[in-house]
């Protein structure tokens, strides 16, 4: 455990805004990495744990089972923002977007900890995984719009620079099968896996449609996929994922990246495609 400055006063709304703000921080550069769209409500959702766990600077454990359930209840907590900010089932997914946030906590810790220790530092006071900011609320705000302002700024910018007018081809390769097609990059693509939390690739093609025999429901789960909800502009239906295969976007100048996502398959009424976010070329 960290030492928690004794002298110094802590305040309830600077203590709980602070870690909300670093949690939305946090949360957001860990969306980035996974190339996962976060919905208002689940970033919204996820900051009540955020907020709830900020409260454990105030303990002072007096022995060793109190230090573990301090410790324990950091783990609760940061597994439940993830989940509610990802909205994941995935056990596997999970636990590793949960031990990546982790570690970018440990790492601010670790720069905190040694502003505090070698810097002399006043302003900053950690304990109990969670760090408190001395410092007056409206620089605080001022300070955490700024990081998250620039966070969004840099998302945008890498955003435009994937948004090119260039011809894509799109690829899925599922054990022996594999199919090859057209690329559409379409930012209106805002389909999520429900179960995984994955955004998910579309493909238009019959010949991947009928070779998993998605025209029989009942063989889905032999299959590996799911039904999830669609909406299009002609109302809202169901469409079959997986998280199986291997799904990768080439361009024109032979760039080729590996997508971290799930595939939605539905039977092309005319020539085939894919239709992709652009984001996940990010």
């Amino acid at each position: 455990m960290i030492k928690r400055g004794e002298q110094m006063k802590i305040y309830l709304d600077i203590l709980i805004f602070s870690n909300v703000m670093l949690t939305l921080i946090f949360i957001k550069l860990l969306s980035l990495t996974v190339h996962t769209r976060l919905r208002r409500k689940n970033k919204l959702l996820c900051l009540i744990p955020a907020a709830a766990s900020s409260l454990l600077i105030i303990l002072k454990p007096q022995n060793y089972a109190e230090s573990l359930l301090i410790i324990l209840a950091k783990i609760f907590s940061v597994t439940l923002i993830v989940k509610l900010a990802f909205g994941l089932r995935l056990e596997k997914r999970l636990f590793t977007y949960s031990a990546a946030y982790i570690a970018v906590n440990i790492a601010f810790g670790g720069i905190c900890m040694l502003l505090w220790e070698f810097f002399g530092a006043g302003f900053i006071c950690a304990g109990n995984f969670t760090v408190y900011f001395d410092v007056p609320l409206w620089l605080l705000i001022l300070c955490t719009a700024a990081a998250y302002l620039l966070i969004t700024l840099y998302e945008k910018l890498m955003f435009i620079s994937a948004v090119k007018n260039e011809s894509y081809r799109a690829a899925f390769v599922c054990g022996d099968f594999s199919a090859e097609m057209p690329a559409v990059s379409d930012t209106g693509n805002r389909l999520i896996d429900n179960f995984s939390g994955e955004p998910v690739v579309i493909f238009s093609s019959s010949k991947i449609y009928y070779h998993f025999d998605l025209d029989d429901p009942g063989k889905y789960p032999i299959t590996g996929f799911h039904l999830i909800p669609c909406s299009t502009v002609a109302g809202a239906s169901v469409i079959p994922v997986t998280l199986r295969g291997r799904i990768t976007i080439s361009n024109d100048s032979g760039q080729i990246k590996e997508l971290k996502c799930a595939a939605g398959i539905i039977k092309s009424s005319g020539s085939e495609r894919a239709i992709f976010d652009p984001r996940l070329l990010i």
